[in-house]
Parts: C-alpha cells; structure tokens; sequence
C-alpha cells in the first residue's frame, strides 16, 4: 500500500468511526426513529471504502464503476447542499402576533414528559401564548407503538402543567406525519382564512411551512424553536430525506 493509499484509507476510517459512534448516541436518546441506522450505514460504507484502499481493491475496479460512485457521492452531497441552504434561513423564524389560531406537530412523548424535540416546541409555544392571551393552540399527535398516550394528550397536559387554560387547548390525535399534523389541524382552525402560527424546531420549520403553503393556508407563519445542537446534524440530514420523500408524495 502506497503513501497516497494509506492516506485515503484514513480518510474513511476516521469518519467512518465518527458516523458509527454519532449513530450510538442518536439510538441511546431513544426518540422513537430508526434514522439512527443511517449513520451506522454510513460508518460501513466509509470503513468499506476504506478497507479497499487498504487492500488496493479500488485499483481492481472498472473505470465505469468508479465513475458511477462517484457520481452518487456526487448526487448525495448536492442534495444536503440544496436542502440545507432551503432549511438554515428558517432558524429564525418568528410567528406573526395575534394569530388567531397556533398549531404545534407532535414529537415523540414518554411517560416522563416530552422529548427533548418536543420540550423546545412547547416552551417556545408558551412564550407565544403567554403574549397572545386570545390565540387558540391546536396540538396534533396520535399515539406510537412506543407511547403511552397520543403526543396531543402529553402536549396538552404539558401546557396545561406550565400555565395554560384547558379551555385554550384543543387536541387532534390522529395524525401520523406533519402533512397530517396540518392537515387535521387545518379542519380545526376558527375560518379558512384564519392567522395561524406553527411552531416547530427550527430544522423543521421550512418542511412545515410548505406543507402548510400546498394544504392552502394562506395566512401562516412559523415560530421557530431551538433544538440541541448536538443532534442537529441527525436532524438535518433526516429532514434531507424528508424533503424529497414529501416531494415525491405530492406534500410540498
């Protein structure tokens, strides 16, 4: 194995640990997805990559074959690339005030409270609703496997635990996805043309708003809540994804 080729192979084995070691982290918090997996898919691609610059493997390969890898690696950068210049402009998002009605996604719920996605949602949304005494909140979640109430009820009994009038509060606990989320949510507001806040964590905020735009909300605007930081890039990527599956399905 020549210099050059120990020097690539390091190159792979060390994001390669990384991804593996990021994906534990992401399984141990426990959130309810699998995209975890992702990352340990990642971590096997690199070390394989890597194992055959160590071995010399890719000196053996057609020149078609290389071509094409690196067309995909290619595709897929672009991709984050595209996505992620659409997703980081909505960090900052604030909701406009007075609005009618202020919607919140559900994320996953635990018998000891929200998560932690969720937790950044809500507070945000009571700093909304402790300043706009008249908005209605919608909260919108069913039930998981791995639940044990909708996210609607857990949202609620959150809200209602930091201050909120019950009266204040109305529940939709069917939807699976943000399209539902909307979807349902939608049928709930006061009138079609009613003012409507969302509020979301930030990396989600631009996958909610378009959805929200193709549904015909025509008065909406997002609040945007933090989320940690250490768990943004799995947050990014998972909304790469998410983009381009809402596309395909006609969502967005």
């Amino acid at each position: 194995m020549n210099h050059k080729d120990r020097v690539c192979a390091a190159i792979c084995f060390l994001p390669a640990a990384a991804a593996v070691i990021y994906g534990g982290i992401i399984c141990a918090v426990n959130s309810g997805s699998r995209f975890y997996l992702v990352w340990f898919i990642l971590g096997a691609f690199l070390f394989g990559t890597g194992a055959c610059f160590a071995a010399g493997v890719h000196k053996k390969l057609p020149k078609a074959s290389t071509t094409v890898i690196r067309l995909i690696l290619l595709a897929a950068a672009a991709l984050l690339v595209v996505t992620w210049a659409m997703i980081l402009p909505h960090f900052g998002d604030h909701g406009q005030p007075g609005a009618a009605a202020l919607i919140i996604p559900g994320a996953q719920v635990r018998e000891s409270g929200p998560s932690t996605v969720l937790k950044y949602r809500l507070d945000a949304a009571l700093v909304y609703l402790e300043k706009n005494p008249l908005t209605v909140c919608i909260v919108s979640g069913c039930q998981g496997p791995n639940e044990p109430f909708t996210e609607a009820y857990g949202m609620k009994a959150y809200l209602v635990g930091h201050g909120i009038a019950e009266d204040r509060i109305r529940m939709e606990e069917s939807a699976q996805t943000t399209a539902e989320n909307l979807a349902f949510s939608q049928l709930m507001l006061p009138s079609p043309d009613s003012a409507v806040v969302i509020v979301t964590n930030d990396f989600h905020m631009y996958r909610t708003l378009h959805i929200a735009a193709h549904l015909g909300y025509n008065n909406v605007t997002g609040e945007a809540a933090g989320s940690a930081k250490l768990f943004l890039p799995n947050n990014l990527l998972y909304e790469s994804f998410a983009i381009v599956k809402n596309v395909v399905q006609g969502n967005m």
